[in-house]
């Protein structure tokens, strides 16, 4: 792709469906609550009360994987207020949680 500016040329993330019952998710989960944020908590807690497995059509729970680093986890659900036929477009509709390490969010 040309010359190079200095900036991150390629990033070795992989992405794989993750479970909230691995080591590096409790890893992530808790340096996330630490930052003051509970959404892994409350994935994890849906997951081990079996409201929220991401089981249905269309849903997923994935982890962005730096070698053996859990570096930020992606839930994409269908939407429980979404009613069939009242969202303009294809007819579905989702939600998207997205948590990144800490350390990899830049800030």
């Amino acid at each position: 792709m040309g010359g190079s500016t200095g900036a991150i040329s390629e990033v070795g993330y992989v992405l794989k469906r993750l479970r909230p019952t691995m080591p590096a998710f409790d890893t992530l989960k808790e340096e996330s609550r630490q930052e003051g944020y509970w959404m892994l908590v409350r994935l994890a807690d849906g997951w081990a009360s079996g409201r929220n497995k991401f089981l249905k059509r269309g849903e997923a729970l994935y982890g962005a994987w730096d070698g053996r680093e859990l570096a930020g986890v992606c839930g994409l659900n269908i939407d429980p207020y979404f009613e069939a036929g009242t969202t303009a477009g294809s007819g579905t509709c989702s939600s998207v949680r997205v948590t990144v390490a800490p350390a990899l969010a830049g800030c």
